[in-house]
């Protein structure tokens, strides 16, 4: 019982120290990528069965030791797409333009999440605001109609809205106190979406 206890922590540890190095890995193509993860986790495991032969330690104690002399995957990850990069083995060029448009291709894209995720921050905490500024000011938040129209849709302050203005002039807000609970609910909802954005752009820089 107490070795099967000592091996599924032992296969933890491993798997955690893995996956972290693989995530640092993912300039590399996927196939080659994970030819190196199995190498590493065969030369851990070997490394694990030879001190064990020896008998001075657990095998959790054991494997810390030979993690803490491997390094921490940030720096195994350097160090093994340094090599990656100078190494000429194939085509150096084909792997080279492959890693610079993977990279390049990763920065649009979060990019493109950061605007996604400023703008639904602003309208989060616009809706948000224009529920609490309704009560106070309720000629001066809201759906804004016109003769010829769509208004305007938000807060004016000093005459100028903010929000979504409309090309038309801006006559009377129709939405009345409906803005309140449409303002809370949108608001908090987008609010939650951004953070779950940027928890994956995180993630994706990572």
């Amino acid at each position: 019982m107490k070795e099967n206890l000592i091996s599924a922590k032992k296969n933890r540890i491993i798997e955690d120290y893995l996956s972290r190095l693989y995530l640092k890995l993912k300039t590399i193509p996927k196939s080659e990528r994970q030819e190196i993860i199995k190498e590493i986790q065969s030369d851990i495991l070997t490394e694990v069965e030879i001190k064990k032969g020896e008998g001075t330690h657990e095998e959790p104690e054991i494997l810390f030791c030979i993690l803490e002399n491997l390094g921490k995957p940030e720096d195994v990850a350097s160090e093994i797409l340094s090599k990656s990069l100078i190494s000429f083995r194939g085509n150096f060029v084909k792997r080279f333009i492959s890693i610079t448009i993977r990279n390049f291709f990763t920065a649009f894209l979060g990019f493109l999440y950061s605007i996604f995720t400023f703008c639904l921050y602003f309208f989060g905490f616009l809706f948000v605001a224009m529920a609490c500024a309704k009560p106070l000011f309720p000629s001066k938040v809201g759906l804004f109609g016109s003769k010829n129209g769509f208004g305007g849709f938000g807060i004016i302050i000093k005459k100028m809205l903010i929000g979504i203005d409309g090309y038309n002039p801006r006559g009377e807000e129709i939405l009345g106190f409906w803005v309140i609970p449409f303002g809370l609910f949108s608001g908090l909802l987008l609010l939650f979406l951004a953070n779950i954005i940027l928890l994956r752009l995180r993630k994706l820089s990572s």
